[in-house]
């Protein structure tokens, strides 16, 4: 095997690391969007989000412009998933 093909498998693994956390994180928006829904809480949380941007960037290092693009799309993807449940 090629250091390249060592490098990929490290990648792939990455990736089903990511595809975990990832399918446990939107079922949990799920439980957030059902709370929501049973209590009439609006889906948009500004200081939330500000709050988990800054929680990632903290430990992002010199990858923190990267990361946080990334939780801006995780998050709106997940206030679109909330409010297909909700709506």
């Amino acid at each position: 095997m090629s250091k390249l093909d060592d490098i990929r498998c490290e990648i792939d693994a990455c990736d089903r690391l990511i595809c975990d956390a990832y399918v446990r994180r939107l079922k949990l928006v799920e439980q957030v969007a059902d709370y929501k829904k049973n209590n009439n809480v609006q889906i948009l949380n500004t200081s939330r989000e500000a709050e988990v941007i800054e929680n990632v960037s903290a430990f992002s290092g010199e990858y923190k412009d990267d990361v946080k693009s990334l939780f801006e799309f995780i998050m709106n993807s997940s206030k679109d998933k909330q409010s297909d449940i909700i709506n």
